[in-house]
């Protein structure tokens, strides 16, 4: 008996052992990579599998796990889900491509795309303005571009190098050998070039149910941040808060070279062009719970003699609770938006009047233009080690809010995000940390 007993651990321990060495098991990066790729960004497909289904049989009993099944849209399961950036063919764009195992289940996927998410189909690609899917004529492998204002002509080149396997990059490059040998859940690399003065990386790992993304990058001087930074501040606690401190950076010409001036005027009442004249340098906004003001109003209704009756109603206003300082190198954009009756004296008072869903007061002092909902509220300056501070925490965050943003970003929802960069010497430290 107790031989068989033995003989039956061992044979227990034997197949356990063999499963968790395919279960573990992955092969060396392969992923189409285009040797002029100035960043590569690594999500360890296997790791994180493990992690969350850990998680799951040994946790709070929650998976996350389903939201990798990519299978479910007939794609193979990587050991590795590699995406890339390549500025100079195709700016403002994220590629990544994976093999097609179902071609049936692809494309249910892509008419569902057509149907509900404003897809475009062509020949052999399905695009919107933020994504283009394009797929070889075998319909064998697919590239996926993200990004904003998107077209099919300048990712042309970088899409036909992965799927006719040109240009890329060898597998026996020090990039690959870095991946492969990393116990992180995921890597993001920087190569050296216009921007970056030497070879960064970022470093992603979960733990204890938390995401959380960092490291340091090595910019160039004139891309680089202040070490300090000054803010006004308020001092009523907020439901979100953003800091962001350019200084002398050359970012601010690189982020503002992405803005599409047509919509940029349409959403906001006046030209992109006007307002960087004033070379904003400095931005903090705090977002607080909405204002809820009532207004009455009288209708008429009718009895059941048909007799008409004066009723009195009363509706709820729910109103955005904002403030936001804007710290200009050169002085003149409040008159600038007086002179073009983007501010407005109404009893008085200055309103802001490009923002149509609450009343927004207007003040300058020295430099820096404030725009509020609330008259009374009285900034404060402070000094930070950060030049970056971003700060949402949507498990606390008004319904009103969150009934607006959910539908457009269901990903965020019960997250708690927190994003910091802060400038020491050469190195430009960033950690972003999300509750999964």
């Amino acid at each position: 008996m107790k031989k068989n007993f033995i003989r039956l651990g061992v044979i227990v321990g034997a197949i356990l052992l063999v499963g968790y060495y395919f279960y573990n098991k992955k092969e060396k990066v392969a992923n189409s990579i285009p040797n002029y790729a100035d960043s590569v960004w690594v999500l360890d497909y296997v790791n994180i599998r493990n992690t969350l289904l850990n998680d799951y049989l040994f946790g709070s009993g929650e998976s996350n796990y389903e939201y990798l099944n990519i299978k479910n849209y007939g794609l193979s399961i990587p050991n590795y889900v590699v995406a890339f950036s390549c500025t100079e063919k195709a700016p403002n764009a994220l590629f990544t491509s994976f093999e097609i195992t179902d071609s049936t289940l692809f494309n249910s996927w892509l008419d569902s795309l057509v149907l509900n998410q404003n897809f475009i189909a062509s020949i052999n690609s399905w695009s919107n303005k933020n994504a283009i899917i394009t797929c070889n004529t075998e319909k064998t492998q697919v590239v996926f571009c993200l990004g904003v204002h998107l077209s099919n002509a300048n990712n042309l080149e970088v899409v036909n190098d992965v799927l006719t396997s040109k240009n890329l990059m060898s597998l026996d490059n020090k990039l690959f050998k870095e991946i492969y040998e990393s116990n992180n859940h995921g890597l993001v690399w920087f190569k050296k070039g216009n921007i970056i003065d030497k070879e960064s990386w970022l470093t992603l790992n979960i733990k204890d149910k938390e995401l959380v993304l960092e490291g340091d990058l090595f910019l160039n001087t004139k891309h680089q941040f202040p070490e300090i930074s000054s803010w006004n501040l308020v001092s009523e606690k907020s439901q979100a808060s953003f800091y962001m401190n350019f200084g002398e950076s050359n970012f601010w010409n690189k982020l503002t070279a992405k803005i599409d001036p047509e919509s940029f005027e349409k959403t906001t009442g006046f030209s992109s062009d006007s307002l960087l004249k004033f070379q904003p340098k400095s931005w903090s906004m705090f977002l607080r719970s909405p204002s809820i003001t009532q207004d009455s109003s009288i209708s008429y209704e009718y009895d059941e003699n048909f007799n008409q009756v004066e009723v009195s109603k009363i509706t709820n206003r729910v109103s955005p609770n904002f403030s936001l300082f804007t710290n200009f190198e050169t002085q003149g954009i409040y008159s600038y938006l007086v002179n073009d009756s983007i501010i407005k004296y109404v009893d008085e008072i200055p309103v802001f009047t490009s923002f149509p869903f609450a009343k927004v007061i207007a003040k300058e002092q020295k430099n820096v233009l404030e725009l509020n909902t609330q008259i009374n509220e009285n900034p404060v300056n402070g000094t930070f080690d950060e030049f970056l501070v971003l700060e949402s925490d949507f498990t606390k965050m008004d319904s009103t809010y969150l009934n607006y943003l959910l539908p457009k970003l269901n990903v965020i929802k019960g997250k708690h995000i927190v994003l910091v960069g802060s400038q020491k010497g050469d190195s430009t430290r960033i950690e972003l940390k999300v509750n999964l």
